[in-house]
């Protein structure tokens, strides 16, 4: 385990989230991926920053305009890994879940700048792949 200072506003941040409303699909997935990931920051074992990308519509007037005015590309994937090292990308999907075309895209763009990205089909595949580059010991059993 890796003995790291966690700004103290993220370890307040994630002792207190709790996920609201019923989740189905990939919301599911990717929100108990969240609180794995969570715990395996609180617990000092993730070795490197992570977030999720905001990349949803949104039915709000106007939001989806300014959204992409500052800066929001779509087909981004779910996470973001990284550490001094390495980035890596995560997209979940469900069992039968497709790429949107832009979706592929971003996957493509990725491959051909030599960033690696993942499509996410299970919380052990991404676990896997953290630990296969180097953001998880291979020990971590979740």
């Amino acid at each position: 385990m890796m003995n790291i200072n966690i700004p103290h506003f993220l370890y307040v941040l994630f002792r207190s989230y709790k996920p609201r409303g019923n989740l189905k699909g990939e919301d599911e997935l990717c929100c108990e991926f969240a609180q794995t990931c969570v715990s395996l920051t609180l617990e000092g074992s993730l070795k490197g920053i992570w977030f999720h990308v905001g990349n949803e519509n949104t039915n709000t007037r106007g939001m989806n305009s300014k959204l992409q005015a500052l800066g929001r590309i779509p087909g981004v994937p779910d996470y973001v890994f990284i550490n001094k090292s390495k980035t890596i990308f995560l997209e979940f999907k469900s069992p039968t879940g497709k790429q949107t075309p832009n979706q592929m895209a971003f996957e493509a763009w990725c491959l051909e700048i030599g960033i690696s990205y993942f499509i996410i089909r299970s919380i052990e595949q991404a676990i896997k792949i953290l630990q296969d580059n180097k953001f998880l010991d291979d020990n971590i059993d979740t």
